[in-house]
Order: C-alpha cells, then structure tokens, then sequence
C-alpha cells in the first residue's frame, strides 16, 4: 500500500505510531538516502503538537543509540527490518547527529507553515524580492477593514445610504444602531469558505436589495388583500348591530379572527376559528345568524390568502436579517485586501486560499507551484487530520498523489479520529477523514488501520467512556432520524437529503469503543453527580489531594467561557477559607497585558509620549510601592527624555535596565514575551512608540505566555485547548454545553434553485428553527444543527477521554433536552446492564464506578528525560545611539541571504572570535536569540550556516584543540610605517601559523587578498616556517586559500 490511515482514538499512543514512522523510514532507506530526514514533511495542527513531535522523535533516536535494551522501538525495528542490533544503533546514531546539525530542515511544522514556505518558495521562484509580514491574528486585520469602510462612506454616496438605511433597519429591528460587530463576524465567516466564487452575488448590493423589496412587496400586496377583508368583515359585524362578543366563542373564534385580520394581526385560525370554517356553530343571535354567510366566506378567502402569505413570509424574514451585511462582504474584503497591501502583511489563514487558485482537482499532476518543494518533500506525515478543511485538503491532494507514484512502500501517512473533531468552527471537516481519503487517493493505494487500544486511562474509565458514549450516540442518533422523518412528513425536506443525513451521529462513532492496555495497580474512579446551582466539585479536589494527588495532578475542564469566572471564585473561595497554598493557571492568568511588569513598562511608555497623563505617574509609583502623587525622580524623567524618540526595541531595554526589572525571576517569561512583541512589530516599514502603544491596545495585551506546568497550579483549560492533553485526574464541573446555538448560529445556505437567487451562490441565514424549517433553506438548518450536535458529542467525548485515574462530571438537575448534561443524565440513569462490565453504585444525584484509592507510587524513570530549561534572568543589552564600529569591516551591503545582514555579520564575527569549538558557537547563537539580537528565522538560517561549514575538515582543524597557541583579533605591530594589523584568527603549533579572516559578503575581493599576504608576510617575518591563509565567506559556503 502507498498510503495508511490511523484511526486514533483517544490514548490509543498516536504520537508514538507517528514518531516509530519517521524513525522507520530514515532508519530503513538510511544506506541509499542517509539525508532522507530532509525529505519528509510531518504536519501538525498546533505549534505544541510539532515540538512534541520533534522531541519524541529526537528522544526515541536516543534510546536506541544510548538504551538498546529497553527501547521498544529497537524492539519493534529489529522486527520490521530485520537489521543487527549494531547496524540499528549505528544508523540510528548517525541520524540523530545529522538532524541535529541540520536542525532547520528537520520539517515537523504546522499545516499554515507550510503553505507559508509554498507561497514563499513560489514567489522566489519567480523572481519577486518579497518577504510580507505574516498577520496571525485576522481580527485586527477585520477591525481595521471595518473601519476603513465606515470611513469611505464620507467620499462613497451609495455605500453612505447602504449603511444607513442597515443602521436604521437595525434600530427597527432590534432597537440598537451598532453594526461593527454585525460586519467583523461575517467577516470572519469570508475566511471559512473553502470556495469563495460560492459568494459571488454579495457584490452586487442592488441586486439584493431588489429581492428584498420583492419579497416585501409581495408580502404587502397580501397584507393589504387580508386587512381589507377583515375590515369589511368588522363593517358588517357593525352594520349588524353586532359586536364579536355576539357571535360563538367570541375573540378566539372566527369573528375574533377577521377582527384580528382587520387590526393586521395575520396567522392561520386557531382550532376554534377552524372549526366554524369547517361547518361548526358560529352564530349565536338571529342578527349574527344573517350576516354569518358572508362572514364565512371572508374567513375563507382571509385563510386561503394566508396560505400563500406562509409561504412567503418565513422567506423574507430569514434573508432580510443579513442581507445588508451580506452585501458588504465584498466590500470588506476589497479593503483587507489595501490594508495588507499597505503593510505588506497576509493573513496566514489566506495562503491556502492562494495556493487552491493554482490548483486544478481535475489533474492528477502536481501544479507548478508545487514543482520545487515537491521535489524536496518525498514523504508526508499529517497528524489530526479530522480537523484539515476542505481548502487544506484540496492543496494537498496533489502533493501526495505525487509521493505516491514516486514511492514503492507507504509515502503517504495519515493520523485521525472523526470522534476527536471538535474544530468545525474552523473549517475542520471530519468528513474528509471519514470517507473522502480513499476517494482522492484510490481505494487501492489506502489501508485503514484501527488504533483500538487504550494506554492512557485505568481501565474502569476506558469502560465508562465506551457505555457512556455508545449510549448517548444509540440513544441521540435515534431522536436525529426521528427529526429526519418528521421534516420529510412535514414537507420540508426530500427522501433524499434524508437519506444522506441519516445516521449520520451513528457513522460518527463507527467502532468507538477501546481495549483497556494501562491494567496495572488501581481501577480507576467515575464520579457523575447532579447539582442545583453550584457544581460541588471542590469536594473532588479535596478528596484527591488528601489521597496523595498533587495540584499539578488536576485538570479542571470547561466550555463555555462565562463558566471561567465562576470556577476560579470558587477556588479562591476555597484557597482562602482552608489557608491553602496552591495557584490556579488559566489562560487568563497567562495574558501578557494582565502582568504588573508589562503594565509597567507600558505606563512608562506611554508618560514618554505625554508627560500631562498622570494616571500612567500612578501606576509607576503604584509599581515601584511608592504614593502615587510623588513625581517622578530626576533620573526617571532624564529617562523619559532619552527614551521619548527612540524605537520601540531600544525605549524597552532602556526601561528594563534602568528600573532592574530583570532581577525579579518571575517577571522574566513576561519580559521576554513583550520583547518578541516588540521585536516583531519592529520589522514593519513604519514603527515608533506610538504605533507600537496603539498596536498593544488592539492586540498585543491579549496575548498569551505559553509556559510549562506548575506543580503547586491547578490548571483551568477549555476543552479545546486541552486536546491532546491529559491528566490524572480530570474534573468537568459545568458539563452543560448546548448542543445546538440556533440564533447565535450563522448558516451558509445554497440558493441553487431558489427563483430570484440565480448566482447568489451561498447566503448567510440566521434565525428560529420554526421559521427557517418552512423555507427551502430547511436542509442546510438541519444539516447544520445535527453536525453540531455531532460537534457537542465530540467535546464530551474528548473531556473525558483527557483522564488517567480520575473523572469527574457534574451536571445540571435541570438540565434541558439541548443541554449535553441531559444526554449524560440519560446515559448513567439508563439501568438496562453495560456491555463492557461495569457496574454502578447509585445514590440520591450521585453515580459512581470504581473506587478511589491513593495516588499510584511513583517509579523511578530510567530513561532519559528533555529538560525544560526555565529562564531566571533576562539579560538586556541597550544601545546608546548606533555606531560604525571597526567590526563593521567584515559585512558587505551587497550581501544578501539573511534579513539584518549587518547586524548579523557583527554579531557572528564577535561568536566566532569569542567561541572555542562547535558546541560553543551554537550555544552562543542560542544566546543570541534568548537576548533578542536575532530572530528564530535567523537563528536557524545561523545554525544551518555553522553545521554546513563544520563540515568540513579545515574548519574542524581550525576550532580544535591542537593547538599550541590561538589569537583572536590581536594587533600585529608592525613598525612606524605601517602601524599595526589585526587578522580576525590566527593558530600556531610550532613553527606553523595558519591565519584565518572572517567574511559575510557575497563578493571575494582582491582588497581582501592583499591584505591577507600582507598578513602572512607579517607572520613569515616572526619566524614562522610553514604559514597558510584563509578568507572564510561564510554566508556563500566559501573558503579561499590565499598563496
């Protein structure tokens, strides 16, 4: 097979069958490809996913080379390739060295990553010098487009009285006049579209407005035909002498009814009303009893109208909610589009929408794009593919068809599982895991492989989750095909849109359940309790900490953000009243722009800009505890006045040092955050303070630390952000998500066949189920409401796959039928017996499975560990004004090839003058990027530089330990009449010298010649015998011996 799918359930060691892959292959084809590491791409959904994935990779090459005897991937190679231990180890070794002096084409990267580097690749291929800024956050890049709209209005008439006539029909509407918010979401729904031709009627504002007012007037001419004959229903009923009271069931029949039409109050009678329609009493006097002919008849004309008016009225109240936003997408876009343009940026999420536009699904070839890089990539690994979108799929179709006709064994690897897709919101489509693989890459090239072991979980919990699961999905699946049925009775939907959303819950969950593997010690524990308005899981937390269980052992799991607060009052409340020392790290905790020190520095910033803003003296004094009336020291405002115009970069070290905010350890993971702020805001064509401070307001204060695990913190995740983790014990206090948002949910629904939306293409609906299901958008609101009843499942499904020895669930007693608590409710109070042998102990609100016990001891782990290193200083490094310094001799302008090249070329002549050996100069690269002198993409392109220089065999001599004597930049005196030289290197060992000068340019030169034999000659005259020299550029990889 050329290609393998994993369908990975949760625990089932995913991570190790990617890993074992990589190793497989490089260890397999090393004899024939010893660089194949370079030609195998692993794609991961998150930046965390692809350092776990680097590290598991370099930790198990480790073993086999350092711990043969108890590497189960020796075990499993020897196995599969059926090689000699040694031969393993040796290649297994040399692997390992390769990749670390390789480091930056080692290629585990996220998927956006990797279209960055195909778009980058491609615009070099053709010539075009550019290197945008890459926009991660698109919600800036929204608000700024939002408010270039609004502004255009002044100079755009037309585009003024769309917006105006949107803001007063909102008013109408809802009674309030703001519509930013209404343009930023259905601007962040352009990003989702994986086809955006789909949308190509949002251009054309007055065509839509023309079907508004369509549908409108149709419903008026109705409005009007119906009022009018309950009008002149009313005037007989007058005429008569009569009032409604008169005639039987009075208001609530069908007199009541034709007044109600006369008033414009219009619906289908009620079953009083109907009934006297249909031939029942109505008259109760000799006077009604006259006049009661002619009322039937206009009761009946009034329902027949009716009918055809609900008809159309459910239509024109779904499209009217949106179709002035809708109308501004294009708009909106147009102006994303100048802002990019102005700061030569792009949105990271638009370079696989530019890739698709290269690609041509009908060709089975990969496109010209991709010629370059799919030379380079042979192999490719994708991790969590339930979540790929449609557009990510697409662009990679071609790549891998590729691999495979190039490849005889499998090129092609694939790791997902449809139960753990919980980011549709994204554009995540499960069902492309689910059957569209094997479709795009041929039934026979694919084989599909069940990961059907559990090593995560103790085996009680393992056995939960399967029932638990198994019963919700028989039990939901069930209503959802019910709800089918009943829109194909009603007429809202065909056979056939039932027949392709039928069970689809059901295929979702194909083989969920797992085999417990972890069976060692304890069981495990499940604790499913009810509550009425607080969740009581602090009880679980106590309970766990007194059986030996560490804070950092709990994970607390939630959904909804508003639930956030609530949980961290309670955990405050009871730090406080037990007088315990424990923290609670949450995500909140970890924003940038909530720490003091940050604060700090930007109120420091920001008095630099205006000295009369008083408040920011106050929290400077209220910082360094002092009144926050004092004025400021003669030092601070001499400060103030230097830093006021300088760059962002400069202004921070300045203030860092001057105040020694780097003393403090615990303020240096926030320190060093802000500065990567600074430093990437800094590579815009235009910065200053000011810029960088209106930057900070929009974006730079919500950004988040990503720090290691505290073992006094318990962690507070989303379910979201903990995928892919997991705990000992796991507690999910508010298991009460909806499993349907309907008003808060926008829809994208076909047009295709609706009369007057010829070209629309997709159309954003919104609003009641009642309302929608009657309109030929009936389909797409059931499509979308039972995919996220599938998403709601999923959640529960990845929450309490996250536990080891403990769960715990709370939820709600009164809990409603769109609650998932309701559905976890059902599934535990269900007493018919379990398939997988557990047993349950039951008291009031309360079920139970397994039993508690204390925490399991602790083995000692033999095996080799990657330490985290946890910085306890930040070094800062201010400059007073820049200088041309004598070093700047060693850079060329005309060099290109790395981004800073003058900064750069200093700064490595000084590693290299300072540095002893290989290891030496790289640590002092990782230095230098820790202090902020260069970026990650310079620090790899510097250790790529290195590996490949010490490669060779000279430079290896020339930082070895041979030698009798080495002298770096040291004055060679020459005499009054040339004064004194100064080589970058040179090494004696007897009477040999060799002298080595360092260059960063491009271009040899003869000047540089010359003053090598000058050099040399230098050395001759010392008496030295035997001298060589070097001019060593190493930027293009050259050494020049000079004779």
């Amino acid at each position: 097979m050329r290609a393998r799918v994993l369908s990975a359930s949760a625990g089932s060691g995913k991570t190790f069958r990617l890993a074992y892959k990589f190793v497989l292959d490089t260890v397999k084809h090393y004899k024939d490809k010893p660089y194949l590491y370079r030609a195998i791409l692993a794609v991961t959904f998150t930046n965390k996913a692809t350092e776990e994935m680097k590290g598991r990779i370099l930790e198990k090459l480790s073993d086999i080379t350092k711990k043969p005897f108890e590497s189960d991937y020796m075990r499993m190679l020897k196995k599969d390739l059926g090689l000699p231990e040694e031969e393993i180890i040796r290649r297994a070794d040399a692997i390992m060295k390769h990749i670390l002096h390789d480091y930056s084409h080692f290629n585990v990267m996220t998927i956006d990553k990797f279209f960055l580097y195909i778009m980058r690749s491609f615009l070099k291929e053709l010539g075009m010098d550019l290197n945008p800024t890459i926009e991660i956050d698109k919600a800036l890049l929204l608000q700024r487009s939002v408010d270039a709209l609004i502004e255009d209005t002044r100079s755009d008439e037309r585009l003024q009285q769309w917006i105006t006539d949107y803001v007063f029909e909102k008013v109408d509407e809802k009674g309030d006049w703001k519509i930013n918010d209404d343009l930023k979401n259905i601007g962040k729904d352009f990003f989702k579209l994986s086809d955006r031709t789909l949308i190509e009627g949002a251009s054309d504002r007055e065509r839509l407005l023309g079907i508004i007012k369509a549908y409108n007037a149709a419903l008026k001419t109705l409005e009007t035909k119906m009022k009018a004959l309950g009008e002149k229903g009313v005037i007989l009923i007058g005429d008569a002498g009569a009032s409604v009271e008169d005639f039987h069931q009075k208001s609530s029949g069908l007199a009541g009814y034709i007044k109600n039409a006369a008033s414009g109050k219009y619906a289908a009678p009620g079953k009083k009303a109907q009934t006297s329609l249909d031939g029942g009493k109505f008259a109760n006097t000799t006077r009604t009893a006259q006049i009661a002919p002619k009322l039937l008849e206009i009761g009946h004309e009034i329902v027949e109208i009716y009918k055809e008016y609900s008809k159309i009225e459910p239509m024109a109240t779904t499209i009217r909610k949106q179709y002035r936003a809708f109308a501004l997408m294009q708009d909106i876009y147009t102006r994303m589009c100048n802002c990019q343009r102005e700061d030569g940026s792009v949105v990271l999420d638009e370079t696989e929408h530019i890739i698709s536009q290269f690609i041509n699904d009908d060709n089975n070839d990969a496109p010209f794009i991709y010629e370059k890089v799919g030379n380079r990539f042979e192999r490719f690994m994708i991790d969590e593919f339930q979540d790929t979108s449609e557009s990510d799929w697409s662009n990679f179709v071609p790549l891998l068809r590729e691999a495979m006709s190039e490849n005889d064994d499998e090129s092609v690897f694939i790791v997902g599982d449809v139960k753990q897709s919980i980011y549709r919101f994204q554009g995540g489509d499960w069902r492309i895991l689910a059957r569209d693989v094997q479709n795009k890459l041929g039934k026979d090239n694919v084989v599909v492989e069940p990961l059907e072991d559990n090593w995560r979980s103790k085996p009680c919990i393992v056995n939960f989750n399967n029932d638990l699961i198994g019963r919700i999905v028989k039990a939901h699946n069930e209503k959802l095909n019910s709800k089918l049925l009943s829109a194909v009775e009603s007429g809202y939907i065909t056979q056939e849109c039932k027949a392709e959303l039928h069970d689809t819950l059901k295929n979702a969950y194909t083989a969920h359940s797992q085999n417990a593997r972890k069976t060692e010690g304890r069981e495990g524990y499940i604790r499913v309790e009810g509550y009425d308005k607080v969740s009581p899981f602090i009880e679980a937390i106590e309970s766990a900490i007194g059986r030996g269980y560490k804070y950092s052992d709990i994970t607390i799991l939630y959904r909804n953000s508003k639930d956030a607060p609530i949980i961290i009052k309670q955990l405050l409340d009871y730090k406080q009243d037990k007088q315990l020392d424990f923290n609670i790290r949450t995500q909140e905790s970890l924003i940038i722009g909530r720490s003091p020190v940050c604060q700090f520095v930007i109120a420091v910033l920001r008095l630099s800009q205006n000295r009369n803003e008083k408040i920011y003296q106050a929290v400077i004094n209220d910082y360094l505890s002092r009144r926050h009336y004092l004025p400021l020291c003669e030092s601070e405002t001499t400060l103030l006045d230097n830093i006021c115009q300088l760059p962002p970069n400069e202004a921070f070290e300045h203030i860092v040092k001057h105040f020694s905010l780097n003393d403090d350890p615990t303020n240096v993971a926030y320190l060093q955050a802000m500065q990567e702020q600074i430093i990437t805001f800094c590579k815009k064509k235009f910065f200053d303070i000011a810029l960088f401070l209106q930057y900070w307001d929009e974006k730079g204060k919500d950004e988040s630390l990503s720090v290691s695990k505290s073992e006094n913190a318990i962690e507070l995740l989303t379910i979201h952000k903990a995928k892919g983790l997991q705990n000992k014990v796991i507690i999910i206090p508010y298991c009460k998500w909806q499993l349907f948002k309907n008003r808060d949910t926008t829809i994208w629904a076909d047009t295709t066949g609706i009369k007057g939306f010829e070209g629309i293409g997709r159309y954003p609906i919104s609003g009641r189920e009642d309302i929608i299901m009657a309109t030929p958008f009936a389909k797409d609101f059931l499509n979308e409401q039972i995919y996220s009843h599938v998403d709601a499942i999923n959640l529960l499904y990845v929450a309490v796959t996250r536990a080891e020895d403990e769960l715990y669930i709370y939820i709600p007693q009164t809990s409603k039928d769109k609650n998932i608590g309701s559905l976890v409710a059902a599934a535990v109070n269900d007493t018919t017996a379990s398939d997988y042998g557990i047993e349950a102990r039951r008291s009031e609100g309360v079920v139970e499975y397994g039993s508690l016990a204390d925490k399991d001891e602790e083995k000692e782990q033999q095996e080799q560990k990657v330490e985290s290193i946890i910085m306890q200083e930040y070094p800062t490094n201010p400059t007073h004004g820049n200088l041309r310094l004598s070093t700047q001799r060693y850079y060329q302008d005309k060099a290109v090839g790395m981004s800073s090249q003058r900064e750069v070329g200093i700064m490595m002549h000084s590693i290299l003058c300072e540095a002893t050996d290989f290891a030496d100069i790289t640590r002092r690269i990782e230095e230098a990027h820790t202090q902020g002198r260069i970026n990650a993409e310079q620090r790899d392109e510097l250790r790529e530089v290195i590996s490949r220089e010490f490669a060779r065999d000279c430079v290896k001599e020339w930082f070895s330990e041979g030698w009798d004597s080495i002298r770096n930049e040291q004055d060679i005196i020459c005499g009054s009449t040339i004064g004194t030289r100064r080589p970058d290197r040179v090494m004696i060992k007897g009477r040999r010298a060799v002298i080595v000068d360092y260059k960063f340019g491009n271009e040899p030169s003869g000047e540089y010649v010359k003053k090598m034999r000058l050099y040399m000659e230098l050395l001759r005259q010392m008496g030295y015998d035997e001298v060589e020299g070097y001019l060593w550029y190493m930027t293009i990889g050259k050494i020049e011996k000079v004779e």
